[in-house]
């Protein structure tokens, strides 16, 4: 309850009838978050998106929030998801009209959030509403949006910051929530100077106009302290990466008569970059379009490779397991070492529904798989990093660059680098992509390590400890990427690496908490 109470603005009342620029305030806020992220990218607009939004809905009831909030949410999510009528029709074989049914479906899911955000609202102003409440119900609903039904955090408020490395820094403390929290908070602050400003009431908000600038300061702050003591650059052990990016058209990447020209571009891509000092090779997600577990004459020219060039190859393959119940297919990233027969590998535990797997299959038995590969995947069992003699690496396989939690354990468990093997050919020339990789870079923050990113048709990337790109491919392109990643000279595990999604979880239960105690009140 103290939630509500720390400070309460009146909210004039209206006739809660919605005219034509509430929708158009709706609408507005919806596109300008969408160009908040990547491209255009516009990280700015971010902080000023809500207004028109929370202009629209002021004085409004909780009917009219949520008629604003599911007008904000399909209009948002709509243009920032566009690209999956692109995967289900080019690659689901679905004709356009049908490719639109699971677009539709997602982004009605998703919209519920902001429906969910925009009530609470309408209810909650009618009485005294505590200015806080307000980022701390949407980075509670952005938390449960990551959790429920699998989860599907893409593009969390926060992330379009991921270009902002001061503020980012915020994320080694809350994740990416506690950027989410200060958007918010700001957008609410200038939309209650605007509301002030033509009421003649500034002095009312001035407040938490000052709690704003301090937790905005404070995170500017902290973020600055960061960077100025970043020892990851000084002089000292560094290991020597190659990422390779071959470019293989989707079209073709499972056609057996392509395997042996799919090895050769791999094979010429990896020696034009296998330079002195080299310590680790990395290659895509299921760059190996075969079981390489098979160990036929392909599996036996990888392996000759790495054992020529004498460094380990980090790279992707389908893989399968017999069992009593018949065979289980997995996902697989795979740790060659040169010398050494027994492999390490690490199989994907999150898998993509609808893609790599049918949820609730025996009830959906009619939907078909929208991506097509040896069989319907099954998620490994335990995350653990791959480790040579001198590091250990925390392996992520695309989709899973968005779950902040497999990252932490890998890191728990004394992963050094992050390793994002993706096949973002599926996304096309879309914005996905870009946004996929923006997501990626706040791993590398949270836990205060390198990530390496392995992309098939791009965008593969070197990332700092502080969330700095240091190297990046464009996209659909053959490309190669060699660099020297310091290691810093000691680590100590970040607040998220040590409590994990610890200020989202607060935001839940204190917003929980406010909401049934102005339910109970009223």
């Amino acid at each position: 309850m103290a939630l509500f109470l720390l400070s309460k603005t009146s909210l004039p009342q209206r006739p809660t009838r919605l005219g034509p620029f509430c929708y158009i305030g709706a609408v507005t806020s919806g596109l300008m978050l969408t160009a908040a992220f990547p491209p255009p990218g516009f990280s700015w607009l971010a902080w000023i998106a809500f207004v028109p939004l929370f202009k629209a809905i002021e004085g409004q009831g909780p009917k009219e929030g949520i008629k604003l909030g599911l007008i904000f949410g399909l209009v948002h999510f709509g243009t920032l998801l566009y690209w999956i009528v692109y995967v289900a029709s080019h690659y689901g074989r679905l004709n356009l009209w049908l490719s639109t049914f699971p677009f539709l479906l997602l982004i009605c899911y998703l919209a519920i959030y902001p429906v969910a955000f925009c009530g609470l609202w309408g209810y909650l102003q009618r009485g005294n509403l505590g200015f806080l409440a307000i980022p701390f119900t949407w980075t509670a609903l952005e938390f449960l949006r990551a959790k429920l039904l699998t989860g599907f955090p893409w593009c969390l408020v926060g992330y379009s910051q991921f270009k902002n490395l001061i503020l980012i820094q915020l994320a080694s403390l809350t994740g990416v929530y506690g950027l989410s929290f200060l958007i918010v908070l700001a957008n609410f602050s200038i939309f209650q100077i605007t509301v002030a400003r033509t009421k003649g009431k500034m002095a009312t908000h001035l407040f938490p106009l000052l709690i704003t600038l301090l937790a905005i300061g404070t995170a500017l702050g902290y973020g600055n302290s960061v960077l100025s003591g970043d020892d990851s650059k000084a002089k000292g052990q560094a290991l020597g990466v190659l990422v390779v990016q071959p470019n293989i058209d989707q079209s073709q990447k499972w056609n057996p008569s392509f395997q042996e020209a799919t090895i050769q571009l791999l094979e010429t891509l990896t020696r034009k970059g296998a330079t002195p000092g080299l310590d680790l090779i990395v290659w895509p997600e299921t760059a190996i379009p075969f079981f390489f577990q098979e160990n036929g004459k392909l599996s036996g020219q990888i392996r000759a490779l790495s054992k020529q060039l004498e460094v380990p190859i980090i790279f992707g393959s389908p893989a399968y397991e017999d069992s009593p119940n018949g065979r289980r297919y997995f996902n697989r990233a795979y740790l060659l070492i040169p010398g050494q027969e027994r492999l390490q590998w690490y199989d994907k535990v999150h898998l993509v529904p609808f893609g790599e797997y049918v949820p609730l299959k025996k009830f959906l038995f009619f939907i078909e798989k929208l991506v097509h590969g040896a069989g319907d995947f099954v998620p490994g069992k335990e995350v653990r990093p791959l480790e040579t003699a001198s590091s250990k690496f925390g392996i992520l396989i695309c989709f899973e660059a968005i779950f902040p939690e497999i990252s932490r354990e890998h890191v728990t468990q004394g992963a050094q680098y992050l390793v994002n093997l993706t096949n973002d050919a599926w996304f096309g020339k879309s914005s996905a992509p870009y946004q996929h990789l923006a997501m990626s870079v706040f791993r590398a923050v949270e836990n205060r390590v390198p990530l390496i990113r392995a992309a098939n048709t791009g965008i593969s990337a070197i990332v700092s400890p502080t969330g700095q790109i240091l190297q990046q491919s464009a996209l659909f392109t053959e490309e190669i990427i060699v660099h020297k990643i310091p290691m810093p000279s000691s680590y100590n595990p970040t607040l998220y690496t040590l409590f994990g999604d610890l200020f989202a979880l607060i935001c839940l239960i204190l917003s929980g908490l406010g909401v049934l105690a102005s339910f109970l009140k009223k």
